[in-house]
């Protein structure tokens, strides 16, 4: 669970006698000014430092790996967002609309991710949002190796089968890739 920004801190700081919690003492007690953002150094909830928290936005790359032919879909949405807790990061990425090249191609699409996945991290295969061309949807199977930044994309395509999603996948003015994930850095 992610607490806003805008909770207090689970701590109470009083003003003395008067037991009156103030920005003013919260602000004195963690050592910060008045527009300053405090840091949490040397809290440790058990393997990693409460200071290991990071959100931010990044631009998901497309690529094409292996094949022929190979033709990189460009988007008018390319849009990543990811939330670091510890060693844990979510990730939201958006790729929609007709922005230029529409793919072509045997290759296999791959997405970079905003960090490396972590070395002792075992190969995953996570179901997440989904893709489309045109009116065809698919569930998208996404490949997660270890100490790797790009994450290869197949889809399901059958009970207990799936396929390599490729550029020729794309190839359509209407097209787009909605993914939410976790994974370990």
């Amino acid at each position: 669970m992610l607490i806003p920004k805008s909770l207090p801190l689970p701590v109470a700081i009083t003003n003395g006698g008067t037991g009156q919690t103030t920005a003013a003492n919260a602000r004195t007690a963690l050592g910060v000014g008045t527009g300053d953002t405090p840091t949490f150094t040397g809290i440790n909830l058990g393997n990693e430092n409460l200071n290991d928290y990071d959100e931010g936005t990044f631009t998901p790359t497309v690529t094409l790996v292996g094949g022929s032919g190979n033709v990189v879909p460009v988007y008018s949405t390319n849009i990543g967002r990811y939330t670091r807790i510890g060693r844990i990061v979510h990730v939201q990425i958006q790729l929609d609309g007709d922005g230029g090249f529409e793919g072509a191609g045997t290759g296999q699409i791959n997405i970079a991710l905003p960090g490396t996945v972590s070395a002792s991290m075992t190969t995953m295969y996570v179901t997440s949002g989904f893709v489309f061309n045109s009116t065809n949807y698919y569930i998208p199977l996404l490949n997660l190796n270890a100490s790797t930044a790009i994450m290869p994309v197949f889809y399901i395509n059958g009970i207990g089968t799936y396929g390599t999603y490729t550029g020729q996948s794309q190839d359509n003015t209407s097209r787009g890739m909605y993914f939410n994930f976790v994974y370990e850095v």
